[in-house]
């Protein structure tokens, strides 16, 4: 349904873009330029109602390629860690859409030194997404991301050779 809904508003979006260039370009005299100048007012509107998400994903790719390290401490072997930042959220500033960076820190049970970290990243739809679908995605790429070889669950951990715990609770109800 939703995909329909998507269809007809990308129909009303050529319509319009194709009337108002015309609707522009009609006091110009009639000539092969004035043709040329429609064409091109048409092709500079059609994609106007995405162009922050069309620079959100220049933008969200290379802050994908920027974090697309993982550090693996060299002696982690052997190690038992545990998520210690629970996804802390920090709002990525200068981006045209929301992004957000998770950060995720596995420290020793014993030492609490940093074993494995990485960072994570999501987006939020751009104008035309929040205004007609509720923009928790983007509609012209895949807005999350995790790096390729970062561990995220109990049984890649143990293929790195590292043992993976629940966090250990907080004492006397308190937070860490």
């Amino acid at each position: 349904m939703i995909g329909l809904y998507f269809f007809f508003l990308l129909i009303v979006w050529i319509c319009l873009a194709g009337w108002l260039s015309t609707r522009i370009t009609r006091k110009l005299p009639d000539s092969p330029r004035r043709y040329f100048i429609r064409l091109v007012l048409f092709a500079v509107l059609l994609p106007l109602p995405l162009i922050d998400e069309i620079i959100g994903k220049w933008q969200f790719e290379r802050l994908c390629q920027e974090n697309s390290t993982v550090y693996i401490a060299p002696d982690a072997k052997g190690r038992t860690v545990y998520l210690a930042d629970m996804l802390s959220d920090e709002v990525v500033k200068g981006a045209w859409l929301p992004i957000r960076m998770q950060k995720w820190r596995n420290v020793d049970a014993t030492t609490g030194e940093i074993i494995v970290s990485f960072n994570s990243l999501h987006a939020r739809g751009g104008w035309f997404s929040r205004t007609f679908f509720g923009g928790w995605v983007p509609v012209t790429f895949k807005g999350s991301y995790y790096p390729p070889n970062a561990p995220r669950a109990a049984t890649m951990f143990n293929e790195l050779g590292i043992n993976y715990i629940e966090p250990p609770k907080p004492k006397n109800g308190g937070s860490q």
